[in-house]
């Protein structure tokens, strides 16, 4: 587990592919449409606003599901008015830029969030986790020094805890179901 855009995904590929197993993705929020599941890459026509128009429906409720997504509902103002004002390529821009920059915001809140959830499971539910940094590994410039960042910061020290942890025979944990309103 670990907060929005920490290589969570990437992590289960690694893991599930050394050690020959399967992933079960119970991330409510990850759904892409046209996305290769095995690589988790968004392409750069993926990551434009034409791709989200094709998935825009005027009027819905944020509140539910998939489209509590972040981005869903900080798109909606400037999918709605965009059409409306033809030409005004500046004024389409400012909008955009707003719904970007809320994104944003709202992406620091989810994460904050959620490792406010981490911290709880850790003192008050006694888990045994286990802290992996990756943010070195993002820091990085050019696909090789990454690679290799990945490899040394955040593979090598997972491998060896996964390991530990199907060696030892105790590992019985009290996992509650959490609540699922809005969902």
């Amino acid at each position: 587990m670990g907060a929005t855009g920490t290589g969570k995904s990437r992590l289960s590929v690694d893991l599930a592919t050394h050690f020959q197993g399967e992933i079960i993705n119970c991330d409510k929020m990850q759904v892409y449409k046209g996305l290769d599941i095995l690589t988790n890459k968004i392409t750069e026509i993926e990551k434009q606003v034409d791709e989200v128009r094709g998935i825009f429906v005027p009027n819905a409720d944020y509140t539910k599901g998939i489209r509590r997504s972040i981005g869903v509902p900080e798109m909606d103002k400037y999918l709605r008015e965009e059409n409306k004002l033809d030409n005004d390529e500046e004024s389409k821009k400012m909008l955009l830029q707003s719904a970007i920059k809320e994104i944003k915001l709202n992406t620091c809140k989810l994460i904050c969030r959620q490792l406010e959830k981490i911290r709880r499971l850790r003192n008050e539910k006694m888990w045994p986790l286990h802290h992996i940094d990756a943010t070195n590994v993002f820091k990085k410039v050019g696909k090789d020094g990454a690679d290799d960042a990945w490899n040394e910061i955040v593979l090598t020290p997972s491998l060896e805890i996964v390991e530990e942890f199907l060696r030892n025979d105790d590992h019985k944990f009290n996992v509650e179901a959490a609540e699922t309103n809005n969902i």
